[in-house]
């Protein structure tokens, strides 16, 4: 392992990405939108939004949620940031505006585009999408709750959070985006995503032969202001990183055991005391596919249903297609490759993968517990094998008796 008393590197989200896109049917019920809920802690005022779309068979009905809110009793203002001169977003120009200057035209005009939420799902005279933007969710959440309608077919993006919650992290899909798909096809359902994790020696885990994938206990970074009661604001607005575990699956190719052994070396397997940052593209599977019947299938007395005519084999089936167990899987499917463009406008496709972006020792922070003073008079047998050191210093770049499980 890194020496412990080694200087370390402060984490960052240099090249870090963190998003989704959904598309689908659109599941409107009486509990998509809650809104002017009023907090029983506060005076705060918020719209909520919770969306299932429909994402075909493989992914199931996938969630994405957005809020916002405005104190009722207090002068609330909006963090945004400006243009260049090129029209582009200028990150170093923040400001605020005050909430009720928030669809003022004439100040709208030099904020940057990426401050905006934007919902597209009703059309001109002409049948193109109206676009409309948005600085606050709250706003964008009433807009959608006067137009959407069940069964509308839908792009909807956003960025990915993560957040701890009874020993778990889990997941959240922050809506940005909303957009009607004018000519759906079912083919072109997906509900994907585009996540930088970081990866150490420990990260690789079991085989699942039954879903074609291997277990990934990666790390995602989020901001905290506070961490098991420890400050991390440091005086700044959002506080510091902190790297949260979670597992995640990569799909593997079960009948070449060579060529995924060495897919999985690449991508799992860092040189021993180091951390790699990867960006990966996935998939969410979210609920279990669905199950057609067949007329074989069905009970007997829905067989005399479609012989009296009640039902015809078509409506029968389709009342009695199924779904599997839930499930909340992010699965892995490549390394993302990123196109960079160079000061002459040349295009460069270069995957993201970093090699040795951080020590062990750098992702032991001060907020989170260090397995050596926490068990420091413990016994052998008390230490989770969790927190054991390792006893050698080498990688398992040839151990493959993990490929005994495919």
């Amino acid at each position: 392992m890194a020496k412990k008393n080694a200087e370390k590197t402060a984490l960052n989200k240099e090249n870090w990405q963190s998003s989704f896109n959904l598309v689908g049917e659109a599941r409107v019920n009486d509990n998509t939108f809650q809104l002017d809920q009023q907090s029983q802690k506060s005076d705060w005022v918020y719209n909520r939004f919770n969306i299932g779309l429909d994402c075909g068979e493989e992914s199931g009905v996938v969630y994405a949620q957005a809020m916002g809110g405005y104190g009722a009793n207090r002068d609330n203002v909006i963090y945004v940031h400006g243009k260049d001169e090129n029209d582009k977003d200028d990150w170093q120009n923040q400001y605020t505006i005050d909430w009720e200057d928030r669809n003022d035209e004439s100040i709208l005009s030099d904020i940057g585009d990426a401050c905006f939420y934007t919902a597209a799902i009703e059309t001109d005279t002409k049948g193109k999408l109206v676009y409309m933007r948005f600085l606050s969710q709250y706003d964008m959440i009433q807009y959608l709750s006067e137009h959407l309608e069940d069964g509308m077919v839908l792009s909807i993006s956003g960025n990915l959070s993560y957040q701890e919650y009874e020993g778990s992290v889990n997941v959240q899909k922050d809506i940005r985006r909303v957009t009607l798909i004018s000519d759906p096809k079912p083919e072109n359902y997906h509900a994907t995503f585009t996540q930088s994790v970081l990866i150490d020696q420990d990260s690789k885990g079991d085989v699942d032969k039954e879903k074609g994938t291997i277990y990934i206990d990666a790390y995602v970074l989020e901001y905290f202001k506070e961490y098991n009661g420890v400050s991390l604001a440091n005086g700044k607005a959002k506080g510091g990183l902190v790297p949260l575990k979670k597992t995640f699956e990569y799909k593997i190719n079960l009948e070449n055991k060579e060529l995924t052994q060495k897919a999985i070396k690449k991508l799992f397997v860092p040189k021993a005391g180091t951390v790699s940052q990867i960006t990966f593209n996935g998939e969410f599977v979210e609920s279990g596919a669905t199950v057609q019947a067949t007329v074989d299938d069905l009970p007997d007395e829905i067989k005399d249903l479609i012989a009296l005519g009640i039902y015809s084999e078509e409506e029968a089936l389709a009342q009695c297609a199924t779904n599997g167990n839930r499930e909340r899987r992010m699965v892995f499917t490549a390394p993302f490759i990123k196109k960079v463009t160079d000061n002459d406008g040349n295009v460069t496709p270069v995957v993201q993968i970093f090699d040795a972006k951080y020590t062990d020792d750098d992702l032991l922070l001060d907020c989170i517990v260090n397995p050596q003073t926490e068990f420091e008079d413990a016994d052998e047998d008390e230490i989770p094998e969790d927190f054991k050191d390792d006893v050698e210093d080498t990688d398992d770049d040839s151990d493959s008796s993990w490929l005994d499980e495919l």
